[in-house]
């Protein structure tokens, strides 16, 4: 049985709605056959690009999905994410919001974004009145090839075993550039 698909801001036909729902489907039965079975207590999930949408949209139309209900932490690492860049932009069910992750998932404790500076998809995400989302720029790379990068790899580690995510050295010299950016440096 598939769980509450979530609406796309496309519209609900086309190519673009069938692709998400493939992928919906597919974290759906990740969920069910290995999740529930381990009962796990804390999600943490790592979305690049147009994942960290449908991620986004999955869990705020699925909120009592079993493994989603049982956690009791969901934590997200999104890489590149076009979700203010573009989508807040663009479609308006995307528009910042000044309510709390809550909105999203009542579960939802801790949400670090990273991006390149060169990145012409991902960027910052202001949602939730801005502050929840910890973002978190990187050198130029471009789009592609995030899983290669060792400040994401060493965030995912730190992530998975609930430490605080190491600032890389290009965010640490923006928060000196500009001391009211939304970067926050991880406590030694």
């Amino acid at each position: 049985q598939q769980l509450g698909r979530s609406p796309s801001p496309h519209g609900e036909g086309g190519p673009e709605r069938a692709c998400r729902n493939r992928i919906e489907t597919r974290l759906d039965v990740l969920l069910k056959e290995v999740v529930e079975p381990e009962k796990f207590d804390r999600l943490v999930f790592v979305a690049h690009s147009q994942g960290s949408v449908i991620l986004h949209d999955y869990l705020s139309a699925n909120r009592d999905q079993p493994s989603i209900r049982r956690a009791r932490r969901v934590d997200i690492l999104t890489l590149g994410s076009p979700l203010s860049h573009l989508y807040q932009y663009y479609f308006a069910r995307y528009e910042a919001r000044s309510a709390g992750p809550e909105a999203l998932n009542t579960r939802l404790m801790s949400w670090t974004n990273m991006w390149r500076v060169d990145d012409p998809i991902g960027n910052r995400i202001e949602m939730f009145g801005g502050g929840f989302v910890r973002n978190i720029p990187l050198r130029p790379g471009g789009h592609v090839n995030y899983w290669k990068d060792h400040e994401v790899i060493g965030a995912m580690i730190d992530l998975i075993e609930a430490r605080p995510i190491a600032v890389p050295t290009i965010a640490a010299a923006a928060v000196e550039e500009a001391p009211d950016a939304d970067v926050a440096l991880a406590a030694s």
